[in-house]
């Protein structure tokens, strides 16, 4: 780093000092200031360094605003320019070390700017400076949330505890037992929201380690059971999950209810379902083999687009006719 320009030195006549028998050392940074982290201890230890005769005549004159080192001259020297007056000409160290302090908090060190301020310092003042320009944290997600965002739904499906599985007389009876709990945001109009449910899947009816058939038309669906997702429903009754223009119905459970679980099927915030997926008294031999896979699809629509969609397996088993 370049040294810092030093002003013109104006130069006083002051009574002769005794010539030390050491000349004082005065430490100084490459920008010509005192080093940075003095205090008096500081000032202290360098005093009782020096020798008797430099003690003797204490903190000395100003020091020669100079980048080397050389020995104090009889006449002493003061740096003129110093803020609105020059400093005393018999000043102690620690009271130039003051005055330098106060004169770098008020930008008016000898030479030039003051000098940096150390790193901790600077990071805090920085921050101090430019709080009122710094840009603000982004805001959280939820603040940023309009229309339809801001209606929360849930929708849960629990397993429920009616799974059966069981041979009578030849017939097979293999059926998964699930529940849907939907709940639809009050203060956005429950009547814009409805549940809907979505299958797929494959049964196969293997005899003899062979398909001995494909049990797809066994289920009352369009086609029969797809592989790729249809709506759900019985088109035998007709029957479709969460339709709020149909009739509710208790056994198989698909209706609506208030918060407080009166129905309500055309306002209703509550959607409860229910369903069975499966075989129900299939005939089969001894030695055959069912093998099932039924998938499903759940979904609050508003106003016919999904807003919450949940996947489940509704039946996966393979089972062997005892």
């Amino acid at each position: 780093m370049l040294a810092r320009p030093q002003r013109r030195m104006v130069t006083r006549t002051q009574a002769p000092a005794p010539a030390p028998v050491a000349a004082r050392r005065r430490r100084r940074s490459r920008r010509g200031e005192m080093e940075a982290g003095g205090d008096a201890s500081a000032v202290a230890r360098a005093q009782s360094a020096a020798p008797p005769a430099a003690r003797a005549q204490g903190a000395g004159a100003a020091p020669a605003a100079r980048e080397r080192e050389e020995p104090a001259p009889a006449t002493m020297k003061v740096t003129a320019g110093h803020g609105a007056g020059a400093a005393p000409a018999m000043m102690s160290m620690t009271g130039e070390r003051e005055e330098q302090v106060r004169r770098k908090a008020v930008g008016q060190g000898a030479g030039g700017p003051a000098p940096a301020a150390p790193a901790a310092a600077n990071a805090i003042a920085g921050l101090a400076a430019n709080r009122a320009t710094m840009p603000s944290a982004a805001a959280p997600a939820t603040a940023n949330m309009a229309g339809e965002d801001r209606c929360p739904v849930s929708l849960r499906v629990l397993a429920g505890g009616d799974d059966v599985l069981n041979v009578t007389r030849g017939l097979l009876t293999m059926q998964g037992d699930f529940r849907m709990h939907a709940r639809l945001p009050h203060d956005c109009g429950c009547e814009r929201y409805e549940y809907r449910q979505f299958i797929r899947g494959q049964v196969n009816h293997l005899r003899g380690g062979r398909v001995f058939r494909d049990l797809a038309s066994v289920f009352p669906l369009p086609g029969g059971l797809p592989k790729s997702f249809v709506e759900d429903g019985d088109n035998t009754i007709p029957f479709h999950y969460g339709h709020r223009s149909a009739e509710p119905t208790f056994v198989v459970r698909n209706f609506y209810t208030d918060e407080n679980g009166k129905l309500d099927q055309a306002r209703g915030c509550l959607f409860e379902g229910s369903d069975a997926p499966g075989l129900f008294e299939y005939p089969v031999a001894s030695g055959d083999v069912i093998d099932a896979n039924i998938l499903f699809r759940g979904e609050i629509q508003r106003n016919g687009r999904p807003v919450e969609t949940q996947h489940w397996v509704g039946l996966r088993r393979r089972f062997q006719v005892p």
